[in-house]
This record gives C-alpha cells, structure tokens and sequence, in this order.
C-alpha cells in the first residue's frame, strides 16, 4: 500500500494555498474598488484653455477626442491639414507638446 498520509497533508497544504491566494485576491480588489492607493492630489475638473491651444485649434479644427492622465490632457484635433494631439498641463495650463501638423506651440 502507497503512503496516503502524506498525499492527505500535500492535499491540506495546496488547499489552504488556494484558499489563502482567493483570499489575498478578493482582498485587492475590494481594496481598489474602496479608493485606496488613490492619489491625494486630483487634477482640477476644469481648467481655463490657454490662447495658445485655441490658436491651435484655429477655426477650422474640431475636437475629436481628450485623454486624461494624472495632471496631463491630451486633446486629439482635427484641422485639414490633418490631425493632431496638444498635450496641456492642466496645474499650469501649459502647452507641453504638440504631437503631428505642422504647426508650433
């Protein structure tokens, strides 16, 4: 006859594994869906749009998309020349880049 004792305790063992490693994993995500680890410092929900991106955008330009990402929007345009992407600090209203056209900040 084989030796069942131990196979009965590599059965207890992996069994608590999973059982702890579920836990751990309900444990992360109740964690983030309550807002821990989140930034203290939000970005201000709206931002006065500086002269330089309105000429930018021109009166022929259409916004096509924005991306928000920590203290960074990135504003896709659209103009005839083709589209582009303003990249504006949103603390300082800076023009940071500008991505594609061939215009300058």
């Amino acid at each position: 006859m084989r030796n069942y004792g131990a196979l009965k305790i590599a059965v207890i063992v992996m069994s608590a594994l999973i059982v702890l490693g579920l836990i751990l994993v309900f444990g992360a995500i109740a964690y983030r869906m309550s807002g821990g680890g989140s930034s203290a410092e939000a970005p201000p929900v709206a931002v006065v749009v500086p002269d330089d991106v309105a000429r930018l955008l021109g009166a022929d330009g259409e916004i096509v998309s924005t991306a928000i990402d920590g203290s960074r929007m990135a504003i896709v345009i659209k103009r005839p020349e083709g589209h582009s992407v303003i990249v504006v600090d949103l603390r300082s209203g800076r023009i940071l880049n500008v991505i594609g056209g061939n215009t300058k900040p």
